[in-house]
């Protein structure tokens, strides 16, 4: 296998209970031609001083001290000037197992793809976590499924849409950067890096995701900013599908657009905003399907989507 560079870019904002962890399992890679890039997004706590110790340790690692821009922010800080022919991202609460960049690289070498998509364990205690790793199948992944697999109802929803568990070469990455200032980054720009490359993937658990209750996703779930933000990446998704000739792939979203409206429509007080919620949800043809198959399944709020038709 050849050993070409492989730039891990890691976003850092308070994670002082688990960045030595995340560090650890990045700086001890079977793979080594690495080229590590620790963004410093105006941390707080003692982070600044832990990237800098391990920077002392290793010239692989690189460090950028910025101010506080958010996730996005730091991420397309460390794309700016990451060298490498390939990209992997790695929250700094998370940690990959030691052979995981070894095992997508060697994937998409052998593959000849521009794509190699690990799968992940969600944990709350790191006892909870069992290590061995499988030999990594991988099969090829089309753009239409990888769109089909982010769906909110499918059970690869996440290893699809995180940018976290994905090798992906630095040209197709640099191509699409994560909005900045917008929360769930991923939804906005991971399904383009499947448009017009070849992508696979394998079961394999490479990569360990700390499920925190203080995490960003978790507290605003449910929400009515929840509702917005899914909106927002809904239109985004459908608006691509349409611009690239994939519109017969649009109706896999706007029955979840359309639960999205009316979940906000719920959580919203103002009479005024609840009408303009309703006008918007008639756009969807809520009456025919497949939008109401979702009204079926959801009998107590059928009486709620009436309403927008008086």
């Amino acid at each position: 296998m050849n050993q070409p560079l492989v730039s891990i870019i890691v976003p850092i904002y308070k994670v002082e209970p688990y960045l030595r962890r995340c560090l650890d399992s990045i700086v001890n890679q079977t793979y080594t031609n690495l080229e590590i890039i620790l963004v410093d997004d105006g941390s707080p706590d003692n982070c600044p001083e832990i990237c800098e110790e391990y920077a002392a340790k290793d010239n692989r690692i690189i460090v950028i001290h910025k101010e506080n821009g958010g996730l996005s922010d730091a991420r397309n800080a460390g794309l700016d000037i990451c060298k490498g022919e390939y990209v992997y991202f790695i929250d700094s609460d998370d940690f990959v197992s030691s052979n995981a960049i070894s095992i997508l690289l060697n994937a998409c070498e052998q593959n000849k793809a521009d794509i190699a998509v690990g799968n992940h364990y969600s944990f709350h205690k790191e006892s909870e976590i069992s290590k061995e790793t499988e030999k990594a199948v991988f099969r090829n992944i089309s753009f239409e499924e990888a769109m089909r697999k982010q769906c909110f109802f499918s059970h690869e929803f996440t290893q699809i849409v995180v940018a976290w568990n994905k090798l992906i070469k630095t040209g197709i990455a640099k191509r699409f950067y994560f909005p900045k200032g917008l929360i769930c980054e991923d939804n906005y720009t991971t399904f383009k890096y499947f448009y017009k490359t070849k992508a696979v993937a394998t079961n394999t658990i490479l990569y360990y995701y700390q499920n925190r209750k203080e995490s960003i996703v978790n507290k605003l779930e449910g929400t009515k900013e929840d509702c917005i933000i899914a909106i927002n990446y809904l239109n985004e998704k459908i608006n691509f599908l349409r611009k690239t000739g994939y519109s017969h792939l649009i109706p896999l979203f706007t029955e979840s657009l359309a639960e999205q409206h009316l979940s906000l429509y719920i959580r919203t007080i103002d009479k005024e905003s609840k009408a303009s919620i309703a006008r918007h949800m008639k756009t969807f043809q809520i009456k025919k399907r497949p939008i109401l198959n979702f009204a079926l399944h959801h009998p107590k709020l059928w009486q709620m989507y009436k309403s927008f038709f008086k």
